[in-house]
């Protein structure tokens, strides 16, 4: 099932545009190779484990594509994908993770934390490509915030964004 979800966890268009050929499969092939009973459970942690493994994906990609950015989001897609299904779930307990997960972001996600938590002052999105960590780090802190006011997991407004229209 694991190597189910990382064949089918990022479509074509999640990391498009990010430069290098054969991006998507250095993903697949990380993803296949994550033992999900040695993901720590606790916040502090998770953050470290979750750190340490964006950087070595970062790794495996060609060297034109070595973006955080991507990384990030591809490991984000992952994580939700597998904490979703429940072969997985039941299997490695992966209910307990999802309150620690970090929504996926992208250009989308980033418009509606902008339109939707207006406290927290976040950049204008730029790029997947040339987005920092701290850049990122802002806009899971406004996730949180959205989140903890919608009573769901910051992994799960990617769903309550899908599709979703925003008017300029």
């Amino acid at each position: 099932m694991q190597n189910f979800i990382a064949e089918v966890c990022i479509g074509a268009s999640a990391l498009r545009g990010q430069g290098g050929s054969g991006l998507i499969q250095c993903c697949r092939d990380f993803f296949k190779r994550i033992d999900f009973s040695k993901i720590p459970m606790e916040q502090k942690e998770f953050a470290v484990w979750l750190e340490t493994n964006t950087e070595e994906l970062r790794a495996t990609f060609p060297k034109v594509a070595r973006n955080y950015g991507a990384a990030r989001k591809a490991l984000n897609l992952f994580l939700r994908d597998a904490s979703y299904n429940v072969i997985l779930n039941r299997a490695y307990d992966l209910d307990r993770l999802l309150p620690l997960l970090e929504v996926p972001v992208d250009s989308f996600t980033a418009n509606h934390l902008h339109k939707y938590e207006p406290s927290i002052i976040l950049k204008k999105w730029d790029s997947l490509k040339r987005v920092k960590d701290t850049e990122l780090k802002k806009y899971q802190e406004a996730a949180q915030l959205l989140a903890e006011k919608w009573g769901i997991n910051r992994v799960d407004l990617d769903a309550f964004f899908y599709r979703e229209k925003l008017e300029d």
